[in-house]
């Protein structure tokens, strides 16, 4: 029989015990991403990006610091043989660190249908640094959350199995961008097969198996081509990580 403590560290008990409290947390951390929100419109410069565009990660691309407005932008790098990693993916209210791909020629940042952002250049990241020293905790905080999110990610990719990495993928999605339900989560969903396989690296073929299975199981569904339903507990059960994300989104 299992234990109760071996049962409150299982991911679906974790779930069950966490998922209120995450979409609870939503609300509150309204008030820090709209203060985010506010530092980046006043000192920054609205940008748009085109579907499909893809912009050098350093030198050109107008900013040094960047908070997405809108969309979702993937941070890309080439490598030999036209192969590609996607580095990250950036959400609304995350923040761009755009010295983080300091000369990396073969790094590129993507655009998932249009995104606008709100960026910084140096002058005028000097003048934000100058003129609000508060700011400083705020973007420290939100470089611990995105140093965090690379982090479970880096252990997805190194150590899961595919339909593994796939589950953690949308559970992923599904805490930073999802209208939150007590059993379901739905997002709007415009990312290409093949940037979810640069992702998870994984081949492709492997991905179109593994979400084929997932909508067999009721895992996730498709309203249409741009908008998807995940089940809670379902991507739990398939993910390893699911505790750790869910602890970490509920105490930021």
């Amino acid at each position: 029989m299992m234990s109760d403590d071996t049962a409150s560290r299982s991911p679906g008990k974790a779930l069950e015990r966490l998922d209120s409290a995450v979409i609870g947390q939503r609300a509150s951390n309204q008030l820090s991403d709209e203060a985010l929100q506010s530092f980046a419109a006043q000192y920054g410069t609205e940008m748009q990006i085109a579907p499909d565009r893809a912009l050098p990660a350093y030198g050109g691309q107008g900013f040094r610091l960047g908070l997405v407005k809108s969309g979702i932008l993937l941070a890309t790098i080439e490598l030999p043989n036209d192969r590609r990693q996607v580095l990250c993916l950036y959400c609304p209210g995350n923040l761009i660190f755009a010295d983080a791909f300091a000369r990396n020629e073969g790094a590129k940042f993507k655009a998932v249908g249009e995104v606008t952002i709100l960026g910084l250049n140096d002058q005028s990241f000097c003048n934000a640094q100058a003129q609000a020293p508060g700011a400083l905790a705020m973007l420290l905080s939100e470089a611990t959350r995105h140093i965090n999110d690379l982090m479970l990610h880096s252990a997805a990719i190194g150590r899961l199995r595919s339909e593994e990495r796939l589950a953690t993928f949308f559970l992923e999605l599904a805490l930073r961008i999802a209208q939150p339900a007590r059993d379901a989560a739905s997002f709007e969903f415009r990312m290409r097969r093949d940037d979810i396989a640069d992702y998870l690296s994984m081949n492709r073929d492997t991905l179109s198996r593994s979400m084929s299975q997932f909508r067999r199981d009721g895992v996730i569904s498709f309203v249409n081509p741009n908008f998807v339903i995940v089940q809670w507990k379902a991507l739990s059960d398939r993910t390893p990580l699911a505790a750790a994300m869910l602890e970490w989104h509920r105490n930021t």
